[in-house]
């Protein structure tokens, strides 16, 4: 092993350099005393036990551990900038060091900063600015129960307590208290000698320990207490219920430092391990803290008396000003601590994932009204909730420029989307007014579709030549609440104005001429005044016209009696040979049977194609997809979803077999919840939508065939409705069954496998592609 060579080479080099300084010259020991070090080493590594590193890699092995020594230096003075270090970066370090030593702290040149950050802060400098004073500004510490107040500076030493600190550090802090005329924290770990001597004000902090005034039992000692607190520099007493540093954990002080004066001071045994509870023993409810606090003023003959903390329930906090009311009395003061933590030792999970940051506390404590504590909620009081969102619109310049371009067009063509949902009044009043077509993307068909005498359906590959037509005819494009993203549907060399309350959405996928940001129902309510009506209602009832023409061609293709016509029956010898189920005929028996309330969820592909063209979100329905993401799978999963939501309505998942098949687990959820969701399974054996992508790129069909199992047999086998559909006569029957079973049922209709949808604006090339990969399917070994 190379470990086992490394240390044989040193030696056998150690010893050859030895003899040679012995033997030869006294020279070479200049060489045999580095070399037999090195061998020493390696040997050393080879055998400790405690870093499997030196063992694996000995004498090397050391600069790795030389690498993290070096690091924190390397990454202080060569990598971090003046200002990045945390929690205190260079600057602040500086000039504090500038400022204790009496240099000069001022920096020329101007900030490093960058003022444009998101969350930069800066002070609001006034015109005219006051003399300052000659005394530092202090505050009063004191309530009503305090008969001792105390006036406190702003700024003050925070606790650190002694044992953690040196007693010189102790003297040095208080000192500089005295000397600047603030205060000092003596931290939990008890109120010692080097507090006192330097005369400096002290604010007495007493933990979970009661260091200081603790009984034999680790207990609150009322007598060690109120001798302790009658010293004159005493000014404040504070009971710590938890810090950012070790959040709600308590601590350990191990009993090889605890020596005989940290065990004076503490009130412990010496040699003995020091365990602070994370707990108070005084109190266990808010309001016990409130009376505590109360007979630690007493017991302190009227002094400052409040209480730490690091902020985690906001409804905690709330709790113990409630109980103040009911009490009678509050604590002088209360100081608030941030998860960013401090001179205190936690495992690291604690100090980072425990409490709220500084901010976030100090907003929690100081935004609490006064008087909310006193009041009680009557057990028949409604609830209440705060539904309104904030509404906006464009400035009147912005409005008048939208109305000028809409004005001077002649065809204006609407395209709408899901944000347009709670504005329909709005927007079928603009249709109106500008006499439009209606465009609608799959998302707004639920709130547009139903009782809309402009909409003329969906445009892109699930469309209609209608919808096409209107949108390439037109002059003016009016986009209200979409970001559609297929930027080849859209029209070429027409005015664009569009609403959207996202900025960032204007022009995103075609040029835009007016963009106005704000909710769709209030820029137009402001906008609708300012547009004239157009007589002119040409390229509205054109567009309605073929939009009409298209259903009744689509619902011919529905019509299980289309198959018996001489047209059917030449559309079936090329597509349908063997007179399969239509997805079409599937699709309109659903929307048929289906609940007025119903909510559907459809999976990506030919599926969601089946329910844009023939299911009408007609009165309440809801409609669910993944139609931005594109996710595969998704129908059922959401159904699950919905009707856990809503356990009362009728949930329709249009399924695709190729999804339905990734996720056959979830029949075992739906059966385990008893979820009556209706599962309708369009099982024409391939992934439709890459099939049908494949062919209109010339390609024959690939790796799209699905080997499926009967899946009505499998939710049968489960316990759960199956109803497996293969000849058109009885699709009907089939349909209405399912829905009228209780409970769970999945209804998997074997559909024909070539069904071709055809987009709203076939172009040639797909066509030939398509005919191309026909005779490539065709032809003996797929035309390779």
């Amino acid at each position: 092993m190379l470990k086992l060579l490394l240390t044989a080479v040193l030696g056998s080099l150690a010893a050859g350099a030895c003899a040679a300084a012995v033997l030869a010259s006294p020279w070479w020991s200049a060489a045999a005393v580095p070399l037999l070090l090195l061998a020493l080493v390696a040997v050393h590594d080879l055998v400790q036990r405690r870093h499997s590193v030196l063992r694996n890699y000995p004498v090397f092995g050391h600069l790795r551990f030389a690498m993290e020594a070096l690091r924190p230096e390397l990454q202080q003075y060569f990598i971090e900038r003046n200002f990045d270090g945390r929690p205190f970066d260079r600057d602040t370090r500086s000039i504090v060091y500038e400022r204790a030593k009496g240099t000069d702290a001022e920096e020329p040149f101007g900030t490093e900063l960058d003022l444009y950050r998101s969350g930069s802060e800066y002070l609001v400098p006034s015109m005219a600015p006051r003399p300052v004073s000659t005394t530092p500004p202090r505050v009063r510490i004191g309530g009503p129960d305090c008969t001792r107040p105390y006036d406190m500076a702003l700024l003050n030493v925070s606790a650190m307590s002694f044992g953690s600190l040196s007693a010189k550090a102790v003297r040095a802090l208080n000192t500089g208290a005295r000397l600047g005329g603030f205060a000092h924290d003596t931290g939990e770990g008890g109120l010692s000698d080097h507090h006192l001597g330097p005369g400096g004000d002290l604010v007495w902090e007493i933990g979970t320990g009661y260091f200081g005034c603790r009984s034999d039992e680790g207990g609150f000692d009322e007598r060690k207490f109120a001798e302790k607190a009658a010293h004159e520099q005493v000014k404040c007493v504070s009971l710590k219920i938890s810090q950012g540093a070790k959040p709600g954990i308590g601590g350990v002080l191990p009993g090889a430092k605890v020596n005989a004066e940290i065990a004076k001071v503490r009130g412990v045994r010496q040699g003995e391990p020091v365990i602070s509870p994370p707990f108070h023993r005084v109190y266990s409810t808010p309001s016990e803290l409130v009376r505590f606090l109360a007979r630690m003023r007493e017991l302190a003959d009227g002094k400052p008396v409040g209480f730490k903390l690091c902020v985690g329930s906001r409804r905690e906090f709330l709790a113990v000003c409630k109980a103040m009311l009911e009490e009678g009395s509050t604590p002088d003061f209360v100081i608030v601590d941030g998860a960013e933590g401090g001179t205190g030792a936690a495992p690291l999970e604690f100090v980072d994932n425990v409490g709220l940051p500084l901010g976030e506390g100090l907003m929690a404590v100081l935004t609490v009204p006064g008087d909310l504590g006193g009041q009680e909620l009557t057990d028949d009081r409604p609830l209440r909730f705060a539904l309104d969102r904030s509404v906006t619109r464009p400035d009147d310049p912005a409005l008048a420029e939208a109305a000028a371009l809409l004005n001077s067009a002649s065809r204006v063509t609407l395209l709408v989307g899901r944000g347009a949902r709670e504005s329909r009044a709005e927007v079928l009043a603009a249709a109106e007014r500008l006499a439009a077509p209606m465009v609608l993307t799959l998302k707004a068909k639920e709130g547009f579709e139903d009782g809309n005498a402009f909409q003329v359906g969906q445009t892109g590959l699930i469309g209609n030549p209608a919808a096409v037509h209107a949108l390439d005819h037109g002059d003016a494009l009016l986009m209200l609440g979409t970001d559609f993203p297929y930027r080849d549907w859209y029209p070429q060399g027409c005015k664009v104005v569009q609403v959207d309350t996202r900025e960032e959405n204007l022009g995103r996928r075609v040029p835009v001429d007016v963009g106005l940001t704000g909710d769709v129902g209030a820029t137009l309510r402001a906008l609708l005044p300012l547009l004239e009506e157009t007589a002119d209602r040409t390229h509205l009832e054109d567009a309605r016209d073929r939009f009409a023409r298209w259903q009744e061609g689509q619902q011919r293709l529905a019509d299980p009696a289309h198959e018996r016509r001489w047209t059917g029956r030449l559309r079936s010898a090329l597509d349908n040979r063997d007179h399969q189920i239509r997805p079409e005929a599937l699709a309109a028996a659903v929307d048929a049977y289906a609940a007025e309330d119903a909510v559907f969820t459809s999976d990506t592909g030919m599926a969601t194609v089946w329910l844009s063209r023939f299911v009408t979100m007609r009165g309440s329905r809801r409609l669910i997809g993944s139609y931005n993401l594109g996710s595969r799978a998704n129908a059922m999963p959401q159904a699950l979803g919905a009707q856990l939501w809503a356990p009362d309505r009728q949930i329709v998942a249009f399924c695709g077999d190729g999804g339905l098949s990734m996720l056959l687990g979830d029949l075992m959820t739906i059966r385990t919840y008893r979820l009556p969701v209706k599962l309708v399974v369009f099982d024409n054996r391939r992934l439709g939508m890459v099939k049908l992508e494949q062919e209109q790129a010339g390609l024959p069909e690939f790796g799209t065939q699905l080997d499926n199992p009967d899946f009505a047999a499998v939710a049968t086998a489960l316990g759960l409705t199956g109803i497996r559909v293969t000849d058109p006569a009885d699709l009907e029957d089939s349909v209405r069954r399912a829905f009228e079973t209780p409970g769970p049922v999945l209804l998997d209709v074997l559909t024909n496998p070539e069904e071709v949808a055809v987009p709203g604006k076939p172009t040639v090339s797909q066509g030939w592609g398509f005919a191309v990969a026909k005779v490539r399917e065709i032809l003996p070994g797929g035309g390779d």
